[in-house]
């Protein structure tokens, strides 16, 4: 009998999540919409770190979450089965994949926090009124954080194919509906790549408010295990779910609420056909770069496009040899 292995919240959340199935009939238009963030954007260098940091802080609870088999067979419930078609479907598998375990891990570590979409959260919405995909959300009701989820095969996050002013473009309606709903933190999700987002004062400019966007998160990445604490050296060292406890932790302690003053029309605006990008965009840190091309693209909008099954892969591990993962904490027994 093969041998049935025990995952912890320490093991979930330092986990990969599982490949996408794709449809070979999914969706290919690309669904921008037509707006663009308009203000400063910021580099957030120190995010990497500090999910980190945070996950360093922790004292796990030891107690078992999940079991499997140690080598599952094909079409065991642990691997991924369901086939993905459009955003919709994309958005149930982000959920599936890290709302509910983050919901476990939540429980256990005792976050008051639920993981949900946004009808969950807010009943009552207007019929073609685009919403947040998954939120989360204290036990009150209250919001903590916003999500957007886009299909892999359609958008590129990545810092190979994206110019910033498609970046603009990109986090538009999520830099929106963050301002409207006065969270601070936000994400932008194809499932293999994820932005994280956080809208605050402005660090030079008085009055003034920016938003942050942190390095691409790939979905296909487990937490490694490294000495350095650089941010540079944690470059695709943490994972997806790693992500979502940092700001759950936040979230918890009521760090969550942005009351940006910036009116909403001039934070983002409806889309022009110039390829400019006027708005301010630095790093936070003088040592580290900005990871966007800035020039003006030779391409138009929108004409890079993935096809279903095409993924881009994580650089910062096709480029190096990667460190040993975490120590799992998996307890074992034998299955009769």
């Amino acid at each position: 009998m093969d041998t049935i292995l025990a995952s912890t919240a320490f093991d979930l959340v330092t986990a990969a999540l599982p490949p996408l199935i794709i449809s070979p009939y999914a969706t290919s238009s690309r669904a921008f919409s037509r707006i663009e963030y308009k203000q400063t954007l910021i580099y957030w260098t120190g995010f990497e770190e500090r999910v980190r940091q945070n996950l360093k802080s922790q004292t796990m609870n030891p107690v078992p979450l999940a079991h499997c088999l140690k080598t599952p067979h094909s079409f065991h419930l642990s691997n991924e089965l369901s086939c993905c078609s459009d955003d919709e479907s994309i958005a149930d598998r982000l959920y599936n994949n890290v709302g509910q375990v983050m919901e476990a891990v939540f429980d256990v570590q005792n976050l008051d926090l639920r993981v949900v979409d946004f009808k969950t959260y807010q009943a009552m919405v207007s019929p073609g009124v685009k919403v947040p995909d998954m939120v989360i959300m204290h036990s009150d009701t209250s919001l903590g954080l916003i999500g957007e989820v886009q299909a892999p095969w359609k958008h590129y996050l990545s810092v190979r194919r994206l110019h910033e002013c498609e970046l603009r473009r990109c986090l538009g309606p999520i830099a929106r509906d963050m301002h409207t709903r006065k969270c601070k933190y936000g994400f932008l999700s194809t499932y293999d790549e994820t932005i994280f987002l956080k809208q605050g004062p402005h660090p030079f400019r008085a009055g003034e408010w920016a938003l942050w966007y942190s390095d691409i998160i790939f979905g296909n990445q487990n937490s490694m295990d490294i000495d350095s604490t650089s941010p540079a050296d944690l470059h695709g060292k943490v994972s997806l779910r790693e992500c979502f406890l940092y700001l759950g932790n936040k979230i918890a302690a009521r760090q969550d609420t942005a009351h940006n003053p910036t009116d909403v029309s001039q934070w983002v605006n409806r889309i022009n056909k110039s390829t400019d990008c006027n708005a301010a965009h630095f790093s936070d840190d003088p040592n580290i770069p900005i990871p966007w091309a800035t020039s003006v693209p030779h391409e138009p909008y929108g004409s890079a496009q993935k096809q279903p099954g095409q993924y881009e892969e994580n650089p910062y591990s096709a480029t190096q040899e990667q460190p040993v993962a975490y120590q799992e904490s998996n307890t074992y027994a034998e299955a009769h």
